[in-house]
């Protein structure tokens, strides 16, 4: 009887893969551009935006930027890492990270609900689902979108129609078109009197 010998590929990947951390650090300038647009840039809604309707039990929300926290002296981020599919499909792509630094906390700026329960320029908490980051094809070319990512149709900016903008500076970063379902509740009521 022959004895068996492991191919070179089988060696390969029976290797253990090193553990990678969902935290990862982030500049200084990250960190600013981020405060920055939490405190200031998400308020300056541009028109286009604030005279959209959504149709009946939608809404459309501005995403505030993920939060970030201070550990022996260096700025760090949640952010799990993420799973491609191979060209393939047999597997998995080496993990990436998640290039949009959304939080679940968003700003209502247009919705359209018939019991008036949530108001344009409520704060409210948003369900993993609403945030969640989708690879609508497989392989290194697959482009991560937000999957309620909402560009306006006249937006002045048409490469932000292919693919929703990432940058914090872009004035139409973080918009998402969601059911009110995804909506899990107030976190501040808009300060708008009626």
């Amino acid at each position: 009887m022959k004895a068996m010998r492991k191919s070179k590929t089988m060696i390969e990947t029976s290797k253990a893969t090193p553990m990678m951390s969902d935290f990862s650090d982030i500049t200084q300038k990250e960190a600013d551009s981020r405060e920055k647009y939490n405190n200031e840039s998400i308020y300056n809604i541009m028109d286009i935006y604030r005279s959209f309707i959504p149709k009946q039990r939608y809404a459309l929300v501005r995403v505030f930027a993920r939060r970030f926290g201070e550990v022996f002296g260096g700025l760090y981020d949640y952010n799990p890492k993420m799973y491609i599919r191979t060209q393939s499909g047999a597997g998995n792509m080496p993990p990436i990270t998640n290039p949009y630094p959304l939080s679940k906390k968003a700003l209502i700026v247009s919705i359209n609900n018939f019991d008036d329960f949530y108001k344009e320029g409520d704060v409210v908490s948003l369900s993993d689902a609403a945030t969640s980051i989708v690879s609508p094809g497989n392989g290194i070319k697959t482009d991560l979108r937000p999957s309620y990512a909402f560009v306006h149709p006249d937006t002045p900016n048409l490469i932000n129609y292919e693919r929703p903008p990432r940058n914090l500076d872009e004035e139409e970063f973080g918009y998402l078109y969601i059911p009110v379902d995804l909506i899990e509740g107030i976190i501040k009521k808009s300060d708008v009197k009626e």
